[in-house]
């Protein structure tokens, strides 16, 4: 649907980026989370392996999805300093700095996509950076806009390093390698979590 920079309105998210959704269509288990994004019949799901985050999001059929990444909002924290790139046709990396309770917490990321971008878009301040692959400031954005069928779901892979981008990219090769698979990432996920928890007997 349309772009929005902002996530908008609690009461009213068709004003930003934000969508209305149900509790009644949130999964919650060991390993996974998925919610229905209402507003345009989005279907979110994750899971995920012990370094890396795995998405998947299935769009009705579209010429306009559209994922947007927002390194302005964080958890009850303030970005100091963050920078987006478009470092392949498929794929973004970055790194975000905050001050919350970290006084001072850096990031680095690197995300992966299983289609390649039919555009990418980044900004500052809200302000379209016109053919640039790179944004740095405090408030950085990208949009990455896809085509999308319902049998075909958009997947991200998301590694994370505190340390550098090499690190980040060295922690989705030795997880997730050229893995794609979500289904089976998630029932290994949700298999280490059963090993954990067997051993407690609740009676």
């Amino acid at each position: 649907g349309k772009i929005h920079l902002d996530p908008g309105k609690e009461n009213n998210p068709s004003s930003g980026y934000r969508s209305a959704f149900n509790h009644s269509s949130e999964k919650a288990e060991p390993g996974f989370y998925s919610v229905m994004l209402e507003d345009n019949n989005i279907l979110a799901e994750m899971t995920t392996t012990l370094r890396c985050g795995f998405h998947r999001y299935t769009f009705p059929r579209s010429d306009s999805a559209h994922i947007l990444f927002d390194l302005t909002h964080g958890l009850g924290d303030r970005t100091t300093e963050s920078v987006i790139t478009i470092s392949g046709p498929n794929e973004i990396t970055g790194m975000r700095r905050s001050s919350g309770w970290a006084k001072d917490q850096t990031v680095y990321f690197i995300a992966q996509f299983s289609q390649p971008f039919r555009s990418e878009k980044v900004y500052e301040d809200n302000i379209l950076l016109e053919g640039a692959a790179t944004a740095k400031g405090e408030n950085v954005k990208a949009v990455l806009s896809f085509g999308a069928v319902p049998d075909r779901p958009i997947l991200v892979r998301v590694a994370l390093s505190s340390v550098d981008g090499f690190g980040a990219r060295k922690n989705l090769s030795a997880e997730l390698g050229n893995y794609w698979d979500f289904d089976g990432v998630k029932e290994h996920a949700q298999l280490t979590w059963e090993k954990e928890l067997s051993a407690i007997e609740v009676e």
